[in-house]
């Protein structure tokens, strides 16, 4: 192991009572640490306004997790979790917190992780709490690190994320920062890039010469439930279409990075959203009935709950590819899929019966279950010479030997070795929201329409 990684390691989550905190930071901190892949001596420790203790945040924390491995793990990991009261903006909280982890660090030197699990709004005041008792600097410069987990939004326009980004850095180097979305930690979203430079089958494919069109859905079943006052104030796009489906586009259809290091991936993915026009015409801006008596939704709200828009890529291997977007909620479906659709070509074929479509669609899934799927034609059993459509099945999910699973664990796992590979840079962050500006604007331009739970808009 790393010497850096043998050194005491202290994470420190801001904010970290709420239900991020308990529901997926937590699990992902124990399930590292019940296979050995933290750093050997790790705290945790807890900063919030909330009046509790330590022993009330293991309990917590301890309902959350208590079913996932033996009770004697847990309560060791319990052990290295502590809670110290503070608001972010009074001085005397963040003594206690540096008081606390001088106590466990003695007379070594800690690496540090600090989790922003908090409005933006707050983080002038976190940087300035803890610049005021020196816990932004390492204290020792030739060994281990310090560094900052952000968790998104980062900003709600390109000029709100360039303010954003130059707070972060009125405290912290950009190789200090990591942007977090973990959607680019999941499983599926990684193998996406995997799976099309692992296989020479598909790359000479891989161009408008035989691609159709991109496909990218994340429709959910389910309304906005309890979050109606966040998503008043963002919306089906920049919830979800801003980032999530970005990043999902941008690791398939990347060129070949020179490399697999940090900064030539990050390179690759901000160069797809860079190049990204947004394409107005069958552009659809939709609320489902009753979104407006959702609690903590303002009266008379215009925010949309589903969109479908398209857009192409300006670039030789992609130009003239359709890419569609749609994604919302209460919708009468729950999936969130990635399809490339291979273009129909003379085919030597037999009868082709009824309805048929001859094309290849290739389907990355993340819901309702992870699996790749390719669609595939074949001439159906029998003395009878036509073809059916078969599908190939990748079942994701179902590999067995993993032993750390989850985007939350991979986000500790590789920030904590200075991974920043699947984190967002600064030009990819640029880049998402110069075309989510537009977006967002023909968006507006768009009259709302309504469609019932339960149903899709077309």
């Amino acid at each position: 192991m790393d010497t850096k990684l043998q050194a005491p390691t202290s994470i420190v989550l801001f904010g970290g009572t709420g239900d991020l905190s308990i529901n997926m930071l937590f699990p992902a901190l124990f399930d590292l640490y019940a296979h050995d892949t933290l750093p050997h001596d790790t705290q945790v420790f807890v900063y919030a306004h909330t009046d509790i203790t330590t022993e009330i945040m293991r309990e917590r924390v301890r309902e959350k997790i208590l079913h996932t491995h033996s009770s004697k793990i847990l309560e060791y990991f319990l052990e290295q979790v502590h809670y110290i009261q503070g608001s972010f903006d009074t001085p005397d909280g963040y003594a206690r917190l540096k008081e606390e982890m001088d106590k466990r660090d003695g007379d070594v030197c800690s690496n540090k992780l600090f989790y922003l699990s908090v409005p933006p709004r707050f983080f002038d005041t976190v940087f300035e709490g803890l610049r005021a008792v020196n816990l932004h600097e390492h204290c020792d410069k030739d060994f281990g690190w310090t560094r900052l987990l952000v968790e998104k939004p980062f900003g709600h326009s390109l000029e709100s994320a360039k303010k954003l980004e130059a707070v972060l850095h009125t405290t912290f180097e950009q190789d200090q920062v990591f942007h977090v979305d973990h959607y680019l930690c999941k499983d599926m979203v990684r193998n996406m890039i995997s799976f099309r430079f692992s296989n020479t089958l598909f790359e000479p494919l891989w161009n408008k010469e035989y691609i159709e069109k991109i496909v990218i859905k994340m429709h959910e079943s389910k309304d906005v439930s309890t979050r109606g006052a966040f998503y008043d104030q963002v919306g089906a796009f920049r919830d979800v279409g801003q980032n999530h489906m970005l990043e999902m586009l941008s690791f398939v259809a990347m060129e070949r990075p020179r490399s697999l290091s940090p900064k030539d991936i990050q390179q690759a993915r901000a160069a797809v959203v860079d190049n990204m026009i947004f394409k107005g015409e069958h552009t659809i801006r939709a609320q489902y009935e009753g979104y407006n008596e959702t609690p903590g939704v303002a009266p008379g709200s215009q925010t949309e709950t589903f969109f479908k828009i398209h857009a192409c890529i300006a670039n030789e291997r992609w130009k003239g590819v359709p890419i569609e977007f749609s994604a919302g909620k209460g919708l009468g479906e729950t999936e969130a899929v990635m399809q490339v659709v291979f273009k129909s070509t003379p085919c030597l074929c037999v009868e082709k019966g009824d309805g048929h479509k001859h094309e290849n669609v290739l389907t990355f899934s993340l819901k309702p279950q992870e699996e790749i799927t390719l669609g595939v034609w074949t001439k159906v059993p029998g003395i009878k010479d036509y073809l059916q459509e078969r599908v190939l099945h990748l079942p994701y999910a179902n590999t067995e030997g993993v032993a750390v699973k989850g985007a939350y664990s991979k986000v500790f796992y590789d920030a904590i070795r200075g991974d920043q590979t699947l984190f967002k840079g600064q030009e990819e962050i640029y880049a998402g929201w110069a075309f989510a500006d537009k977006v967002l604007e023909g968006l507006r331009e768009k009259t709302l329409i309504n469609y019932k739970l339960g149903e899709t808009p077309t």
